[in-house]
């Protein structure tokens, strides 16, 4: 008589909770950490830095 493990029959009703909560969990913590960072800076976001490597800014340009 052959032996019926479970292993052997495939996974009909799978539960849905533990990824939904991942994620869930991901989305909070992503939103999160982007509003407490956007708290905690000063700066106005309205302004934009351009930073030129000193090799490009020191070198003529040649037409």
């Amino acid at each position: 008589m052959p032996n019926q493990d479970f292993r052997d029959v495939p996974e009909y009703r799978a539960a849905t909770g533990f990824p939904i909560a991942v994620i869930l969990l991901s989305i909070f913590g992503i939103f999160g950490h982007l509003v407490a960072g956007g708290v905690l800076t000063e700066k106005s976001h309205l302004q934009a830095r351009v930073y030129v490597p000193l090799a490009t800014a020191t070198m003529p340009i040649k037409h």
